[in-house]
């Protein structure tokens, strides 16, 4: 089952719970910013589409989780700032369409990301646990360091991927399985 919504913004106290197999399907910009706000995906893994975008700033204690074989959809631009947002290992962020920006002030990682369609732009920083799969889609890195840090893990998929910086964590171990590039590593 689907549910689907419009733009949202959470009121104090909001959460919104995705508890079976199903999916959150966001049209509009969600908006996360007052105190103990959540998004949450905690008992079997579903799909949650943000098509508008999704802006985390938490000045308290709101939060977006995931657990492991979530899909997150991003359709439009995600922006983190307050406090950091970490996605389960074992989960995907799922770049769709669009010219999506990530905009994190606050740390932003990944688990898993795939690039499946239009341009993502980074606006700060990024780090990935997990997989890193391009299968139709761009990325504007605009000097912006990738930080690899999981462990048996590709940086691959069909398309190349131009990275700008490109760190690979101590202890990291990554498989590159097609010519991608970077400004320096």
């Amino acid at each position: 089952a689907a549910l689907t919504l419009g733009a949202a913004t959470g009121s104090e106290g909001s959460v919104l719970s995705l508890q079976a197999a199903g999916s959150f399907i966001f049209n509009g910009l969600v908006t996360l910013s007052d105190l103990d706000n959540v998004i949450e995906n905690t008992t079997t893994a579903g799909t949650i589409s943000f098509n508008g975008g999704f802006s985390l700033s938490a000045g308290g204690t709101s939060s977006f989780v995931t657990m492991a074989g979530t899909t997150v959809n991003f359709g439009g631009s995600l922006t983190v700032s307050g406090s950091a947002l970490v996605f389960n290992a074992a989960s995907t962020a799922d770049f769709i369409a669009g010219t999506p920006t990530i905009t994190p002030t606050a740390p932003i990682t990944f688990g898993h990301v795939i690039l499946s369609g239009g341009t993502t732009t980074l606006a700060g920083d990024i780090a990935v646990v997990g997989n890193w799969s391009n299968t139709g889609g761009a990325l504007t890195a605009a000097g912006f360091t990738v930080t690899f840090s999981g462990t048996s893990n590709t940086i691959g998929g069909t398309v190349l991927t131009v990275f700008g910086p490109m760190v690979i964590a101590d202890a990291a171990v990554y498989t590159m399985n097609n010519s991608n590039s970077c400004t320096s590593l």
